[in-house]
């Protein structure tokens, strides 16, 4: 299977430890990623928990922490780093979201899926 790189949002659409961007892998299966900024770049992961298998957000596209230093699991509180998707603090330590490759072309965020 070849991956290709798909346009999910424009660079301007991000902005710096905000709402993120989702968009649909796999609408059969239910599989979803998302892509935020953080420190200036792009980061893109499937939106499932290592844990428990649900998604990140409870509200569509709030992922970080209330201090906007991790990402965080509305189900449980644990805590991913938001430039590797380690799980740093919960039930998963040590576990990691699926990181999803990203470049920008132009203007675009594009993401491998």
């Amino acid at each position: 299977m070849v991956t290709k790189f798909k346009t999910v949002c424009l660079v301007s659409d991000l902005t710096e430890r905000g709402v993120a961007i989702g968009f649909a892998i796999d609408v059969d299966r239910f599989l979803n990623g998302f892509v935020v900024k953080f420190d200036g770049q792009p980061y893109a992961f499937i939106n499932r928990c290592p844990h428990v298998r649900t998604e990140l957000d409870w509200v569509p596209g709030v992922v970080f922490d209330e201090q906007k230093s991790f990402l965080s699991c509305a189900t449980h509180g644990a805590l991913f780093d938001p430039t590797t998707g380690v799980c740093i603090r919960g039930p998963c330590i040590n576990q990691s979201l699926v990181a999803l490759p990203v470049r920008v072309i132009g203007e675009e965020v594009c993401v491998a899926f």
